[in-house]
């Protein structure tokens, strides 16, 4: 009975000094799990956590609109450039606030340029922003694209994001944004 009992104790000594040194050291430990944003295992599966409390509404962003006209060769009906320019509008700053290297924001801005360009909108005043920005962060070392940085960026995207928003609902003026 008595070497069951001393079993039982060695047998507990393990988690029990586990449970009591993460009970000891817990804010630690929380502090240290939120700081990992990226883990590899082996050398196939490789996992991001991105900072999803980083993630920011267009609407929470957004200054109020400017009197902008779209330039009258703007080519509405290039539908695909316009649904892609909307897509990539929101995932270069989103893209950007989780944390990706230059390279994968340059990606974004250049894709959003593109599309800007193919609807005749370059010259508006948000793809005159669109194309500054890109040339901001070209000439950015990576060492730059800090927090700060980065939610800076996002405020100025989702400012373009609005200028195209008022463009398009000139060029729509039944526009429903809800049923």
């Amino acid at each position: 009975m008595i070497h069951d009992f001393v079993r039982l104790m060695v047998a507990l000594v393990w988690p029990l000094t586990i449970l009591i040194l993460v009970c000891w050291f817990r804010k630690g430990i929380k502090d240290l799990i939120k700081s990992v944003t990226e883990a590899k295992i082996g050398n196939s599966v490789f996992f991001k956590f991105w900072q999803a409390k980083t993630d920011v509404s267009a609407e929470a962003l957004l200054p109020e609109p400017k009197d902008i006209t779209a330039p009258s060769a703007a080519k509405w009906e290039n539908t695909a450039n316009l649904f892609w320019l909307g897509n990539d509008l929101e995932w270069t700053p989103q893209t950007a606030l989780r944390g990706a290297p230059k390279e994968r924001i340059l990606h974004g801005l250049t894709k959003c340029n593109h599309h800007c360009s193919e609807l005749g909108l370059a010259s508006s005043e948000p793809g005159k922003q669109l194309s500054a920005l890109k040339t901001q962060v070209e000439s950015l070392p990576e060492s730059a694209l800090d927090r700060k940085w980065r939610n800076n960026f996002a405020e100025q995207m989702y400012s373009v994001v609005r200028g195209f928003d008022v463009l398009v609902k000139q060029h729509q003026p039944d526009f429903r944004p809800d049923p």
